[in-house]
């Protein structure tokens, strides 16, 4: 289970667009998501949508390709400091369940939109830890993202991860990828990435995602 576990994390998250922005009231996110790294596969549904009372709720479902280290977790989102200038802050907690495993989310995250290059830009520095409700010892996971929208239709996002599971083992990525607008509006958004491992496991793998905000 704890091999599994590491898994999951390793390959979190697959669609990093969430950050500290909240959604506004009656704001639907959602993206469905796959990825092909160290050998396996995982398929993942993951969705927001935000409240009156400037609360984000969401739920992160997912599993791999023969159905199992499943998880379902529910967790909400705060923002927190949010004052004159552009950076953001924001804090959340789940809770669900991870195979047969009870377990508890935390994280936080920070960023902030910027031009670049005369051009549209965001960073985000976020970590989440998961909590199994059986053991002492979480496994953690940070990332730090940057993004460029390259045109209209396009932007481009870099992102490093890492993180390290409850046996003490670390591992670290460098995620890039490239997003496409679908449809006259824009909604609907696919990205294509890759995933390179550069500590712990090494290997390449490859990801896609489609998600949509409205």
């Amino acid at each position: 289970m704890r091999y599994f576990i590491v898994i999951i994390l390793s390959l979190w998250p697959l669609v990093a667009q969430a950050g500290p922005w909240p959604r506004q009231p009656g704001q639907v996110y959602a993206a469905l998501s796959s990825s092909h790294a160290q050998g396996r596969q995982y398929h993942g549904f993951y969705t927001e949508w935000g409240t009156p009372n400037g609360l984000t709720m969401g739920m992160d479902i997912g599993a791999d390709s023969h159905g199992r280290s499943a998880k379902l977790i529910s967790f909400i989102r705060w923002p927190v400091g949010q004052g004159r200038t552009s950076l953001r802050y924001s804090l959340d907690a789940g809770i669900g369940r991870f195979g047969d495993l009870g377990v508890l989310r935390f994280g936080a995250a920070m960023g902030a939109g910027m031009p670049v290059f005369g051009r549209d830009s965001w960073w985000v520095l976020d970590g989440q830890l998961l909590r199994p409700a059986a053991h002492s010892a979480p496994d953690s996971q940070a990332q730090a993202l940057w993004g460029l929208h390259v045109g209209p239709r396009h932007s481009l996002i870099l992102a490093l991860q890492a993180g390290q599971d409850m046996r003490g083992r670390s591992h670290a990525r460098f995620a890039p990828s490239w997003v496409f607008s679908l449809g006259a509006r824009g909604a609907m958004r696919l990205e294509l990435g890759l995933l390179q491992g550069l500590n712990g496991p090494r290997s390449s793998g490859v990801k896609i995602a489609l998600w949509q905000s409205r």
